[in-house]
């Protein structure tokens, strides 16, 4: 398995460690242009139709500490045929979507005067 940053989302890595027998993830960032748009789009209108008839699989984690709530949620999809380069990516076979949410909590502090 390859984990690659954005700077290693290009087709010819992801042929390479193809044809070695290897797995990957490829982090996709706006530096992608129109293939990080076509996802972004993807997922915006799937998430507002509720994924209906889309298969696919969601994780939530609520985590506290140090003051603050987080909320991080990733949605994977195999569904990849709508996408017009799946040719050019090859052994593309799913799309991850994630994000996190920062909540701070207010401290209550109270002071006396006298």
């Amino acid at each position: 398995m390859v984990i690659l940053q954005t700077a290693g989302c290009q087709k010819k890595i992801a042929e390479q460690i193809i044809n070695q027998g290897g797995d990957s993830v490829l982090s996709l960032k706006g530096n992608q242009g129109t293939l990080h748009k076509e996802v972004r789009l993807y997922f915006e209108s799937a998430q507002k139709d509720h994924f209906k008839g889309i298969p696919h699989a969601i994780h939530t984690t609520v985590d506290g500490d140090h003051g603050r709530i987080e909320t991080r949620q990733t949605i994977v999809t195999d569904d990849v045929e709508w996408f017009e380069d799946k040719a050019q990516w090859k052994g593309l076979k799913t799309f991850v979507d994630g994000y996190g949410a920062l909540v701070y909590k207010k401290p209550i502090s109270r002071s006396l005067k006298s």
